[in-house]
């Protein structure tokens, strides 16, 4: 949450009696009414200065000392820290258990006298004491539910959806406080109980500044954004984790934080300031500065910056220290500093975004495409002059209909970038987007929509790293439709439409454009009869599948005497379809397939390798080179490889009975892939 989003609330408006707002909340008190007074106070927010000097490496998190960091009124999204009060108290949540953990009731309040505050309880019910549990700051709708035990309680968290909602009562922190084993009313004999709330969010002072020499004329930073941030704000926490949330509740969505202009980045420091939910992911291996570059779940500030049609960004990692630590703790300040000197891609935290065929885009997430990927085919030659111009962007085909995706061509097209959009949080599948002169396609690109991530979720065997899925695939399920993936033609980018069930030769619906159920009509086209290179007018028209009925059915030209070999190949080229870091397998990575080493399931219909434990290859079957048609889908395995076998494309070949590393096949068939680590 920016605190220039804030709305302050100070002062005498902080303070209000409380009694007349007690409203017990969709619960039926037990037992005797009992009147009790209380107080309330806070701890300072604890302070964390985690940026250390570095000497050489790119990210120079070394601001000096800590305390000094400058947010002053030039600070582009921060405001005053002296004219924020993190102590006020606006509403408040009251739990009562008895110590066995049976509820017994809940109230609200939407004003606090924090030093005077009087509120009923229920008196010793069944003769047992009572736990309390205090939630300050999180709006009258953060409990929609009664929990029922206090076990459900300390289990409950309030969801974060977006920004916003991390400060759900705007301009005031989310807090928490308890009170245990209390006799009622004995305990409130004489008025004493004061109970301490801390803040259940940490907070992040970020401040970056750009190098006066090093970097490339022109360089500037567009944005900032924080990602990796937990899905739920809890309450209550074990004072004995050490990691917490559990992953599961981290979510990968990020907050966008948008920077207004800076006029003058290279002398002026940039400041902004936000909190997040409290995000303890432990301790890396990293000794120094330069290997801390990230631990599952670990929250993380984003620099993206842009040069000569590159985005490169500087990945930050906030936690106890500079080298190792990645907790995010509540009720503590974390104070960084970055010092942008350079684009050394030898250090891990800078990435430059790869070009690619392919990007992998998460549920409810984006990416930015450059563009100048265009120009990259030597066949086809420099198709962008001027890659900020001149061009924009659009979906053609999606193919599930409640997957939404949108491109955005204003944001960064002075950068050389389109913007892709997946506002569904739920939603995946695949896409194909493109950008056009207007009157031509000039590249392609698949979006695949899912939450894989394939540096953690693959498989080895052979000597190989592969994805533990097809491409396009949604899932790894055997069985599942959702394993079987998009088809391709050998030596070509882009995606086809594959089985929609696991056992029956029917094309998956494609939908038109970036929403909607309009059907998406892709065409099978018969590709020329002569010689002529046929490579660029597949890349105009890349939802067209080229058909080739009389030999070598190829897609790219009719005659063998001129094929074009190394469209794909052991070394990634430009048309190969899987994303960065990725390619298509060699033949090699499929050399010790037999049927000894892998198993047929007669129920899934596919192949488990059993030298990879998990492993699933479905049957997808295969589109006919000749007429376009699906066919063998769950009876017959086909995947490519990169290499070539005389006319034909050389792949994986695999049924109930058989296994064949090494077939051939016509380069105008649609097989499967399975991508290897580049």
């Amino acid at each position: 949450m920016k605190l220039s989003s804030l709305s302050m609330i100070l002062g005498a408006a902080l303070f209000f009696a409380a009694c007349s707002d007690d409203n017990s909340v969709g619960s039926t008190p037990s037992g005797e009414d009992v009147a009790v007074q209380l107080s309330f106070k806070t701890v300072p927010m604890e302070r964390v200065g985690s940026s250390t000097r570095s000497g050489e490496s790119t990210l120079n998190l070394g601001g000096g000392d800590a305390s000094g960091i400058n947010f002053s009124a030039s600070a582009t999204r921060s405001v005053d820290k002296i004219g924020m009060d993190e102590s006020a108290i606006k509403d408040l949540w009251v739990f009562q258990y008895v110590t066995g953990g049976a509820f017994v009731r809940r109230q609200y309040f939407s004003a606090v006298d924090v030093e005077d505050f009087r509120m009923d309880l229920s008196k010793n019910v069944f003769g047992q004491t009572s736990n309390l549990y205090f939630i300050a700051n999180v709006g009258p709708n953060a409990f929609p539910d009664v929990l029922a035990t206090e076990t459900a309680f300390k289990a409950y968290g309030v969801k974060i959806t977006d920004e916003a909602s991390i400060l759900p009562t705007v301009g005031f922190v989310p807090m928490y406080g308890s009170l245990s084993n209390l006799t009622l009313p004995d305990d409130f004999a004489n008025n004493s109980n004061a109970v301490t709330l801390t803040r259940m969010v940490s907070r992040v002072d970020f401040s970056f500044q750009l190098a006066a020499t090093g970097l490339p004329t022109g360089f500037k930073i567009k944005s900032v954004r924080l990602m990796n941030v937990p899905s739920k704000s809890f309450p209550y926490k074990d004072a004995a984790a050490t990691i917490f949330p559990a992953l599961t509740d981290v979510t990968l969505l990020d907050f966008d934080y948008e920077l207004i202009a800076v006029t003058d980045q290279t002398s002026s420091a940039v400041s902004l300031s936000f909190y997040l939910p409290e995000n303890m992911r432990g301790d890396g291996s990293g000794t120094v500065e330069t290997d801390k570059t990230g631990i599952t779940g670990a929250s993380c500030i984003q620099l993206v910056g842009y040069a000569d049609g590159d985005e490169i960004t500087y990945n930050i990692y906030p936690g106890g220290d500079a080298t190792a630590n990645y907790d995010l703790v509540r009720n503590t300040t974390y104070e960084v500093s970055a010092a942008i000197t350079g684009i050394y891609e030898d250090d891990a935290r800078v990435k430059k975004t790869p070009l690619a065929n392919t990007y992998i885009v998460r549920p409810g997430s984006s990416i930015n495409i450059p563009v100048k990927r265009a120009n990259q085919s030597a066949q086809i030659g420099q198709q962008l002059a001027n890659i900020t111009t001149g061009w924009s962007s659009a979906v053609l085909w999606r193919d599930n209909s409640a997957l939404t995706i949108t491109t955005d061509d204003t944001t960064l097209q002075s950068e050389g970038f389109f913007t892709v959009k997946v506002p569904e949080l739920t939603a995946e599948g695949n896409a194909v987007v493109y950008i056009t002169d207007g009157t031509n396609t000039l590249w392609s690109w698949q979006i695949w929509v899912t939450n894989y991530d394939p540096e953690s979720e693959n498989e080895n065997y052979n000597t190989y790293t592969f994805m533990d899925r097809n491409l396009g695939a949604v899932n790894a399920t055997a069985g599942d439709a959702g394993a079987l993936g998009l088809l391709y033609q050998w030596g070509r980018k882009d995606p086809f439409a594959g089985a929609s069930v696991k056992n029956s030769n029917t094309l998956k619906t494609l939908y038109l454009g970036g929403s909607g159920t309009t059907t998406y009509a892709s065409t099978n086209t018969v590709a020329p009869a002569t010689s002529a290179n046929n490579l660029e007018t597949a890349i105009r028209n890349p939802g067209v599948f080229y058909i080739s009925s009389s030999s070598p059915n190829d897609w790219y030209v009719g005659s063998s005497t001129t094929q074009n070999d190394v469209l794909w190949g052991i070394t990634k080229t430009v048309y190969d379809p899987c994303p960065a870091g990725w390619k298509v397998a060699p033949q090699a990575a499929f050399s010790s397939w037999s049927t000894g080493t892998s198993n047929w399931d007669t129920t899934d219909l596919g192949r488990t390798n059993t030298d990879a434990s998990g492993s699933w290859y479905p049957a997808s079957g295969y589109r006919n080179s000749s007429t376009g048609a699906l066919g063998d889908v769950g009876a017959i395995g086909y995947y490519w490889s990169s290499a070539v076998n005389g006319v034909g494309g050389s792949y994986l070949h695999f049924d109930n009975n058989n296994v064949s590393a090494g077939s051939n096949n016509t380069r105008a068939t649609g097989l499967a892939l399975r991508c290897v680590q580049d």
